[in-house]
């Protein structure tokens, strides 16, 4: 029993090495990506000191998770997250870490986003895979917006 328990430490950690971009759990190795775009709410833009502590949260809290942001892009109109998560995490809960715990951190700690219910509007566009399009971007928001 102890040398099983020893090989199967070895090879968990083996495996984490030589996967160092992919996430271990239950005997799965996976490396699934997702691209989360939200819309800020905020009027004016987020200062980049915001975007920072943004970062710094939504990393913390979703590495409760096992996910991780792998990158981040911010524009005055969108916000695109790229994660990677495990088989067991669906992105809309990843998307709802981001959009209200980390908004409600946010909010508590700087005190010019007070008054604000929340830095992210309640919409969202989940891409797995490649980045998307700024066409389909633009048709997201155009259909959040309009409702149409």
């Amino acid at each position: 029993a102890t040398v099983i328990a020893i090989c199967s430490i070895t090879l968990y950690y083996s495996l984490k090495v030589l996967y160092k971009d992919c996430i271990m759990a239950l005997r799965i190795v996976s490396d699934l990506k997702y691209q989360i775009v939200l819309l800020p709410q905020l009027d004016p833009p987020m200062t980049q000191k915001i975007k920072r502590k943004l970062m710094t949260i939504a990393r913390a809290e979703l590495t409760e998770y096992s996910v991780s942001i792998q990158s981040s892009t911010f524009n005055d109109d969108y916000h695109i997250f790229t994660v990677s998560a495990p088989p067991g995490m669906s992105p809309i809960a990843i998307a709802q870490v981001i959009q209200e715990t980390s908004s409600s951190r946010l909010i508590a700690f700087f005190r010019e986003l007070e008054g604000w219910g929340a830095v992210y509007h309640d919409r969202v566009m989940i891409k797995s895979g490649s980045r998307p399009r700024k066409d389909r971007i633009e048709k997201f928001i155009d259909l959040s917006y309009s409702g149409v």
